[in-house]
């Protein structure tokens, strides 16, 4: 695992972006901007660093250099934009707490986190901790959100989630 100093001895945080402080190659520069974009089996981009061979997470190599000390748990990105690494749109979260405020899946068709049309009705799903919870099958579109928001409330969902 890398360390604060050996970090800090090769790259610089400009507020947005990972810096060279080194010349790492041939073809990169000092103050050439470090690593790639690389998407993630879920679509969302980060952008990711290698340094002595290994692959790390810049936003992780962020919060090293801006706190000095490995982050405990995983970093959320606020706003939910993977390429954000402002150090105040990151925070250190579990899982469960960085999963709770994951975005709409592209293939969703009813608008609403957790909402699915099932024949006539309307199913509500949240899943909490890992265990899927069916909130039952509604008559409307109207009442199957309302209870999804209402579970969201109650397991402490971030608002607008899922919208």
């Amino acid at each position: 695992m890398l360390t604060f100093e050996e970090v800090d001895r090769l790259l610089a945080y400009d507020g947005e972006n990972l810096r060279w402080k080194v010349k790492p190659a041939r073809k990169i520069r000092v103050g050439d901007e470090a690593g790639s974009l690389q998407r993630n089996q879920d679509g969302k981009e980060y952008w990711k660093v290698k340094v002595n061979g290994k692959i790390y997470k810049a936003h992780r190599i962020i919060w090293l250099l801006v706190h000095k000390t490995w982050p405990e748990n995983q970093i959320d990105h606020i706003d939910g934009d993977g390429l954000n690494n402002r150090i105040e749109n990151l925070r250190d979260v579990p899982h469960a707490e960085n999963h709770k405020n994951v975005r709409k899946p592209k293939n969703n068709t009813s608008g609403h986190v957790g909402v699915y049309r099932e024949r006539d009705k309307w199913r509500a799903e949240i899943k909490v901790s890992g265990r899927q919870i069916r909130l039952g099958l509604f008559a409307s579109f109207d009442e199957a959100v309302a209870a999804r928001e209402a579970a969201e409330a109650e397991h402490g969902f971030h608002e607008n989630h899922g919208k």
